[in-house]
């Protein structure tokens, strides 16, 4: 047959006949396929879209998007002249010039290969800084600036209007402006002198280091500005966070200081660019660096001085493309079981159809057609199927994409319209992808089981049923093996997780090894998954038939017992529609599971940092308790004072607490380790020889320490001079272990009572001990009355001289969805809705492939007598329980499954640093429970729909014999 249009039409035209023939059949196949694309498809959108709203955030808030430096590096005023002779230039909103390394450089190459970089240590009149105590993730660095600075825009997007005092560094006076961050640590605030600050610049060259300082004496502090970092979190929360402290390069050349010809000789002067938006395409990502390089090329090409550009904007995308292809892998991780599940139901709907076309097939070989004939019908129907779903599961992916951006928790969405336009374009890779992988599980498919069919029937002709010899797995048990293995490997993890059993019998079942974790966590969930869908039918089969006779004694089914009876004896039809339930529910529940899981996380992560109704930090470290106590609305107050000690070598952080009120702060069961909070609260008591301590779990592990040693604490205090001093050791008591406590205390700390705290820095000579409710702090914990107008308390509060933040527990939890959750909660709900669409349509094309098979034998009862409700009530009894034990089965699976896969969210949260508490599993087990029974019902009425024909057929027509 030569090609034309008219045969492609003729052959698109049959094989649509061939699907409205048999829609019933294809239901679940072309299901399979919408879900599979919208699931593969969705995902690769919503990365898409992440990567390009991340991006274009790093445009929008970039200080400043190319810099220059001298290709032959000089004196700062030749870069001054370029920036005269760029004045006519339109694409440049403002320029300026630097002095200093916002970023470790690294020059030279090969064996020359070297770094560079400056640190600060500063020593002023109320702590030390120490150079180590700087850094805690965020890069420090010193910038050297001109006056004009202020009048850039590049200043508004460094410093803006999120300044205290003034940004006034004058020429050739020594002042400073820093970051709060910087402030907070060291006490400062504007107008206070900073007795020395030391500059020091660190070169590496041929394992060489070469240090050159700069010190600074008697720096007024001039003003202190706020800082917001866009940073992502986790591993990635480095690449935007800079904090920069202020000088005017005029100090460099007051002091004769040896940076000058060291910045002038390694190019570290250099003029900042920032560029006219509107002069640039923003929205495209790519024209826009093509656009910033063309002016960095430009700007080269036109200076009159050699220069070298670099693009800002770029270098910075480097991290958001590492973090986009990190999602992608994470989301199809964490979406796998729908995949699977879509997959699943795709060839479910291909076995079903080709089951039923038995009889169509018989004829079409009776009436001469062969093999590959019989074939290409299928194929092409199949074919027209997958294009058609392919097309619907796009369109239903950007929609999905959509639904995930906009989630803010599990089954909540804040839904914009506006942003939906962003969604509505076609992503030629997210479609391509879908295509292939969904196009090639439909080929192998239909290549694989239909010519498979079309060749077992040249022989079997139209036999109605047909012996299958049983799979490998099922003949050796396979399915059975990977659901014990699995199953122990479930049964270990809640026992570590929820109960705290480490060991059995004298064997360690802790996961703490890479081995178990591999083992347990990850070959476990696997095979208890895979072996709990693959055994499904033959548990579910087992099962029913000791459950048989306690169900066939309902009275429901008093009138149709037997018949019920004689149609459970034929199990082995739902086999495949028992592996489907098991596979939805499952996914159900782990989506639930998992999606509640993750608000409480959030929930418990709030109150664990927030400790109380309000937190408040204070500047300066000062009894505030007084003043806080005078607001109208609170009820209590308790500080946490803290210092510095050792226990041993170890540093760690001592608090204090008052145990009588303690109590109203937000406390977790697990807070502690064996006992209750209130138990640990009533246990530290000062009125002995030995004050008693909690000591922070990971703290003990690193001291070596249990309940009930004794441990000796050294504080770590600066005395009149600034020095600091290490006093003698005092020894207390280990009452308890902890893993957190309110105010965000962590495990590597020690908390203890104010008397105690109190006698820790009374060891050191000079200092005088106070009373209890006049100790020092800047972090107090609030308690409101039940009354209180928590808006006239935050005035209060507000008003408070030195306040420096308020946390408000309950507002914070209520803004928990405007926390960047990178498609997490949205990929839940999808993962939750797909599921259940696909029992459903499984459901609905099994029962009504089924009800059509036995039409005549609905018939035959109906002439014996049987009335149209006892049909219903048959076909309802004989699939009844076997769904009911599938959806149990599903629902058991899936609570392991949260269980196993908790500790890869665990893995991901903390990548993406999203806490530091432990994930611990919640279980909704009235929404699990209402899941299973919507499931159900929803099958039994797909169930009762399908046989409504078969009780209203044409009894003659069809008892008749052909």
């Amino acid at each position: 047959m030569k090609f034309s249009i008219a045969n492609v039409f003729t052959s698109v035209t049959e094989s649509f006949s061939g699907i409205m023939r048999n829609r019933r059949r294809s239901m679940a196949m072309i299901s399979g396929i919408i879900l599979g694309t919208l699931i593969i498809s969705s995902i690769l959108i919503y990365t898409g879209i992440l990567q390009e709203d991340n991006y274009r955030s790093i445009i929008q808030s970039t200080s400043y998007e190319a810099s220059f430096t001298l290709s032959d590096p000089g004196p700062e005023n030749r870069l001054w002249n370029v920036v005269d002779s760029l004045e006519d230039e339109k694409r440049v909103e403002s320029m300026t010039v630097f002095g200093g390394i916002p970023f470790s450089s690294t020059f030279g190459d090969g064996e020359h290969m070297g770094r560079s970089s400056l640190s600060i240590s500063i020593s002023g009149d109320v702590k030390l800084l120490d150079v180590d105590d700087f850094g805690r993730g965020a890069e420090i660095t010193p910038l050297f600036v001109r006056d004009n600075f202020t009048s850039t825009s590049i200043y508004d997007k460094m410093i803006g209007s999120n300044i205290e005092g003034t940004f006034e560094l004058g020429a050739g006076l020594n002042r400073t402006v820093i970051p709060r961050s910087t402030a907070n640590r060291l006490n400062l605030e504007v107008g206070d002198v900073v007795s020395q600050m030391n500059i020091t610049m660190v070169e590496l060259r041929r394992n060489e280091v070469t240090t050159t300082e700069f010190n600074l004496m008697d720096i007024h502090v001039s003003g202190i500005y706020d800082t917001e970092q866009e940073g992502l979190g986790g591993f990635l929360s480095n690449f935007l966070r800079v904090e920069t402290i202020y000088f005017n390069t005029e100090v460099l050349y007051k002091y004769d200081s040896e940076l000058v010809p060291l910045f002038e000789k390694k190019g570290y002067f250099y003029m900042a660019v920032k560029i006219d938006q509107d002069e640039f395409t923003l929205e495209d990502t790519e024209t826009l660096n093509l656009e910033i390089n063309r002016l960095i090329n430009d700007i080269t090409d036109e200076s009159g001085e050699l220069v070298t550009g670099s693009n800002n904007v770029g270098n910075l995308l480097t991290p958001f493309t590492i973090l986009n292809y990190f999602l992608i892998v994470f989301d199809f991780l964490l979406v796998l079981p729908t995949v699977v599940l879509s997959i699943y139901l795709l060839i479910f709907g291909l076995d079903l159809s080709l089951e039923e076309r038995r009889r169509e097939i018989a004829i079409l070989k009776v009436q001469g057609a062969d093999s590959k004939q019989i074939f290409r019908i299928l194929r092409n129907e199949s074919l027209v199927l997958f294009l058609v779903g392919v097309t619907l599961g796009y369109i239903l992916a950007m929609m999905g994409a959509w639904v995930i951006s906009s989630s803010v928790g599990f089954m909540n969405f804040n839904l914009d319209t506006a942003y939906l336009a962003n969604f509505l374009q076609f992503d030629f890779w997210a479609f391509l992808f879908g295509f292939l992988i969904i196009g090639s599980v439909v080929l192998l498919a239909i290549r694989k089981k239909g010519k498979t069919f079309i060749e077992l029937e040249v022989t079997q002709a139209v036999q109605r049923m047909e012996w299958k010899k049983a799979g490998f797995l099922r003949r050796n048990n396979v399915d059975i093996i990977m659901l014990i293995f699995g199953g122990l490997c479930a049964l270990i993890t809640i026992l570590e997780l929820v109960f705290g059993i480490t060991t059995v019998f004298g064997v360690e079942l802790s996961l703490g090894t890479a081995f178990d974790v591999f083992v347990i966590g990850f070959l476990g969930t696997i095979f208890f998954w895979l072996g709990g869908m693959l055994s499904g039918p033959r548990i579910a089969k087992w099962m029913s038939i000791k459950l048989e006779g306690i169900f066939l004694r309902l009275s429901y089914l008093k009138d149709v017992g037997n018949i019920v009876k004689s149609g459970l004896k034929r199990r082995g039809d739902v086999a495949r529609l028992v592996v489907i339930i098991v596979l939805t529910l499952s996914v159900a529940t782990l989506a639930v599971a998992q999606g509640f899981t993750d608000e409480q996380y959030s929930i418990r992560t709030l109150e664990y940092e927030i400790g109380s109704d309000y937190q408040l930090e204070f500047s300066i470290e000062e009894n505030h308790t007084v003043l806080i106590n005078d607001i109208k609305g609170v009820n209590q107050v308790m500080a946490l004072p803290s210092l510095t000690a050792k226990i041993l070598s170890t540093a760690t952080t001592v608090y204090g607490m008052d145990p009588a009120i303690a109590s109203f702060a937000v406390w977790h069961e697990n807070s502690f380790e064996d006992i209750t909070y209130e138990e640990a609260l009533s246990t530290l008591d000062m009125n002995v020889a030995t004050p008693k301590v909690f000591l922070g779990t990971e703290l003990a592990l690193h001291v070596d320490a249990k309940v009930g040693d004794i441990i000796k604490l050294k504080a770590v205090i600066e005395d009149d001079e600034e020095e600091l001093v290490i006093t003698v050791p005092m020894e207390v008591e280990v009452v308890a272990l902890f893993d957190h406590a309110p105010g965000h205390i962590g495990s590597n700390s020690v908390i203890c009572t104010y008397e105690t705290f109190n006698r820790l820095k009374g060891l050191m000579g000079n200092y005088t001990p106070v009373l209890s409710d006049e100790l020092e702090a800047t972090n107090y914990l609030i308690d409101l009355g039940r009354d209180a107008d928590r808006k006239e308390v935050e005035k209060g509060f507000d008003q408070l001289e030195g306040i420096l933040k308020v946390r408000d527990l309950e507002d914070e939890k209520n803004n928990i969805g405007n926390q960047m959750n990178f498609g997490i909660p949205g990929l839940l709900t999808m993962m939750f809705i797909t599921a259940l669409a696909a029992s459903i349509t499984s459901a609905f094309a099994f029962s009504s492939i089924i009800m059509k098979r036995r039409k005549r034998e609905f018939a035959v009862l109906q002439t014996l007598g049987a009335s149209r409700g006892q049909v219903y009530k048959t076909a309802i009894g004989e699939n009844a329980l076997l769904m009911l034990i599938s959806v149990m089965l599903g629902i058991l699976l899936g609570i392991g499954v949260s269980y196993q896969m908790n500790g890869f969210f665990e893995f991901i949260g903390e990548i993406l640093g999203r806490g530091e508490l432990d994930r611990l599993v919640f279980i909704p087990w009235g929404t699990v429970l209402i899941i299973g029974l919507v499931t159900l019902a929803g099958m039994l009425t797909a169930v009762a729909l399908s046989a409504r024909s078969a009780a209203r057929q044409d009894l003659a027509v069809a008892t008749r014999v052909i």
